[in-house]
C-alpha cells in the first residue's frame, strides 16, 4: 500500500500497520515538481514513536541531499533544506521559462544514521494555486469554494470545459 502527500498521523499509521501486518505500506515522498523522489517501508510503528515515519532514501534514478543554510552540505544529523537532482525533476511549469537543476524543494529534513530521510516541514508558507508558487497571503485571497470560481480556460484551445 502506498501513500504520500502530508505526513501521515502516527496513530492512524500504527493501526493501519496493525491491522494490515502481512502488506507492505511504503511511505513516498516528492513534490510536484520531482514527483515521487524517496520511499520508505513502514515495517512496525512501536508504541513509543511519536514521529511521522521518514520520507527515507532516494529511489527512481535520482540523487537527494540536504544542505546547509551556508550551502554546505548538511551531514548526517543536522538540518538542511532537501534538494533534488536526476531524471524525474520537471523541466518546469507550462508557459515559464524552464526551471533551473538541482531542485530545491523547500522541505527541511534531517539525515539519520541509518541513511533515511526525515521530514521537519516548510522553509517557508509556499502554497501551489493553479500551477504557481504563491506564499500563504496569496492563497487567503482565493475563493472560498470551488463553485464560485470562474472556469479556468486551457491556454492552447481557449475552451472552459
Amino acid at each position: 500500500m502506498l501513500f504520500a502527500g502530508e505526513p501521515y498521523p502516527v496513530r492512524y499509521l500504527r493501526q493501519l500497520r496493525d491491522h494490515l501486518p502481512g502488506v507492505r505500506l511504503l511511505n513516498l515522498y516528492g513534490p510536484t515538481e520531482t514527483n515521487v523522489r524517496t520511499w520508505y517501508e513502514v515495517t512496525a510503528v512501536p508504541p513509543e514513536q511519536t514521529r511521522p515515519a521518514p520520507i527515507g532514501r532516494a529511489c527512481c534514478g535520482d540523487r537527494v541531499w540536504a544542505i546547509r543554510d551556508d550551502g554546505a552540505p548538511a551531514p548526517p544529523g543536522e538540518e538542511g533544506e532537501l534538494v533534488v537532482d536526476g531524471p524525474t525533476v520537471m523541466l518546469g511549469y507550462w508557459e515559464q521559462p524552464p526551471a533551473g537543476r538541482p531542485y530545491r524543494t523547500g522541505d527541511r529534513v534531517v539525515l539519520a544514521e541509518d541513511g533515511n530521510y526525515h521530514y521537519l516541514g516548510r522553509r517557508d508558507g509556499m502554497v501551489k494555486v493553479r500551477p504557481s508558487c504563491s506564499g500563504p497571503s496569496s492563497a487567503r485571497m482565493m475563493e472560498p469554494s470551488p463553485r464560485s470560481c470562474p472556469p479556468s480556460p486551457d491556454r492552447r484551445t481557449g475552451s472552459t470545459r
